[in-house]
């Protein structure tokens, strides 16, 4: 196993979380001694007095914690700036690969946070995310979509709602089962496993289904209010 780089930036990002770490956590991470980690830790609260490294008990044990204290844009933290860049940069992505239902997924839920937001900060917001999108970008075009608009979601549904679903497929033809999963490569193909109902295992493009019927309760529903 490799040494991993212990600098200042890797250690505040291991102590960075919702549950501090132990010495020997930190030292077993980074193959060094708890003696190193010790004198660290010890360095960093000398040299930024500021800093909030937290110490705590699990049972008898001293963990460590460290509170980052977020730079504020009219109420909003660059953290949280740089988690809504990263969401559409990962709706980009999706979209470079084809998988439009899962990209307009996320660019509607940005969208609703940013609607929460007071205007002023909603417009400091966009600018920022702007800057943000001027440093790093997906150069490559988006690819064909790799299934009918919404297809996916009503998939994934099934799943969660373990539904028996009929497929109507391109040439007409109807396949009955369940969901088993579905899988997607970096071509821009996608299928979908569908167990049918006399037990074998078939495997479907995407783009070759065309409807998805027995699935209206589940939608109209309140699937995880049952």
């Amino acid at each position: 196993m490799a040494k991993k780089d212990f600098d200042t930036t890797a250690l505040l990002f291991t102590l960075e979380g919702r549950v501090g770490k132990t010495l020997q956590d930190i030292a077993g991470e980074f193959r060094v001694s708890t003696r190193t980690v010790q004198r660290r830790i010890a360095e960093l609260r000398s040299k930024f007095q500021n800093l909030d490294i937290r110490e705590d008990f699990n049972g008898r044990v001293k963990t460590f914690r460290y509170i980052r204290k977020g730079i504020t844009v009219m109420g909003f933290t660059e953290r949280d700036l740089i988690m809504l860049h990263r969401l559409q940069m990962a709706a980009l992505m999706f979209r470079h690969y084809g998988m439009v239902d899962h990209a307009e997924s996320i660019e509607s839920h940005v969208e609703h946070l940013m609607a929460k937001m007071p205007r002023a900060t909603h417009q400091s917001c966009k600018r920022s995310l702007a800057h943000l999108r001027s440093l790093e970008r997906i150069t490559a075009p988006p690819k064909k979509p790799v299934a009918k608009k919404g297809m996916t979601e009503v998939l994934q549904l099934a799943t969660i709602a373990q539904q028996t679903v009929s497929l109507v497929l391109s040439n007409r033809r109807r396949v009955r089962g369940s969901v088993q999963n579905m899988s997607y490569d970096l071509r821009g193909r996608a299928e979908v496993t569908l167990r049918l109902q006399n037990g074998p295992v078939m495997k479907i493009a995407l783009t070759d289904v065309r409807e998805v019927e027995g699935m209206a309760q589940v939608m109209t529903g309140g699937l995880l209010h049952g």
